[in-house]
């Protein structure tokens, strides 16, 4: 009952209070940040696969006895790579990579992407702690233009983000002085107004074939493409390409992937998974309560439990044990 009904702000200012201790101590220095997320599963029959359920893993039968959880995935290691389903939560934290300490984190159910949540875990880090980080780590899931830009032109840090393969394919076309594009045939395409693009969230601005633009361009150079591309014959338009306008997509091709610079920072990320699994001995993972604001509490608790040792490793002139949950009390 405790956990359902005390607002969570109570333990955030608990939190918070935490880590500004340790800022002033000099143990967090917040100059690299990684972050990620891990699952929770809520104690509900649906994940017990001891149990019959039809329709175990429906996301439109949400479990009766926890009607805030929601329906997630992870994958499984080591081995061969499987996905499993659960219900419930997932915790989503930005920790500092030197310190392995957590600086910010919040619960969320489990069907909402990690991605979404970043950007404004960023802004409260910077507007809570006033701290200005050097690079932001993290793995693919958050290879997204809004992400790196505003890491670049907010934060002034280095996206160290791992390129997403499976992300929308950027245009190959070459680009005019002007930022027109030019198609395989040498020409200049012609601007087809801009759009807003409902499927993935942004604007774009779409420019097609000028021979099946303007009439005045066919007739000088031919009713035909050139190239006598495919596409010219299958639509209206001819070639399409369609460039994004709501983010500077430059900034993406400026990062160096294959540099050591970016493959040694980009290693920091393991930092995450560390912290993740020293909540374990919290049992924040396997959660005992139902409920987001219960569940919410609960994971807050356990990272005020992993500060709240660190600092006293601190006062105690332990900061070799900064970080040894288990054995600090051994000291």
């Amino acid at each position: 009952m405790f956990l359902k009904y005390t607002p969570h702000e109570l333990f955030q200012n608990i939190r918070d209070n935490l880590i500004k201790e340790l800022l002033r101590s000099g143990e967090i220095k917040g100059e690299y940040l990684s972050t990620d997320s891990c699952p929770i599963k809520s104690p509900v029959k649906e994940n017990n696969l001891k149990t019959n359920v039809k329709d175990r893993f429906d996301k439109d039968k949400i479990p009766k006895t926890d009607k805030d959880a929601r329906l997630g995935a992870y994958v499984v290691y080591p081995g061969n790579k499987k996905v499993q389903f659960f219900w419930g939560y997932r915790n989503h934290i930005i920790n500092d990579a030197i310190s392995e300490l957590p600086l910010a984190e919040v619960t969320k159910p489990a069907n909402v992407h990690e991605s979404t949540l970043l950007i404004p875990q960023l802004k409260y880090f910077k507007d809570t702690f006033g701290l200005s980080p050097k690079a932001v780590i993290a793995d693919s899931a958050f290879d997204s233009a809004g992400i790196i830009e505003y890491v670049v032109k907010e934060l002034k840090a280095k996206p160290i983000i791992a390129k997403n393969p499976r992300g929308a394919k950027e245009h190959t076309a070459r680009l005019s002085s002007k930022g027109i594009p030019i198609c395989l045939s040498g020409f200049e395409m012609v601007s087809c107004g801009k759009f807003y693009d409902k499927e993935q969230n942004r604007m774009r601005h779409k420019f097609i074939c000028p021979v099946k633009a303007r009439k005045s361009f066919a007739r000088k150079v031919g009713w035909f493409c050139p190239w006598n591309h495919p596409k010219f014959y299958a639509n209206r338009y001819g070639c399409v390409v369609n460039l994004r306008i709501d983010v500077d997509t430059s900034i993406r091709q400026n990062i160096d992937y294959g540099s050591q610079a970016f493959k040694k920072l980009y290693a920091l990320r393991t930092s995450s998974e560390r912290i993740f699994s020293r909540l374990l001995v919290f049992s924040m993972q396997r959660s005992s309560v139902k409920g987001l604001n219960a569940t919410a509490n609960l994971c807050s608790l356990a990272h005020i439990s992993v500060l709240a040792v660190a600092l006293a490793a601190v006062k105690s002139g332990g900061r070799h044990k900064l970080r040894f949950i288990k054995s600090f009390f051994a000291i």
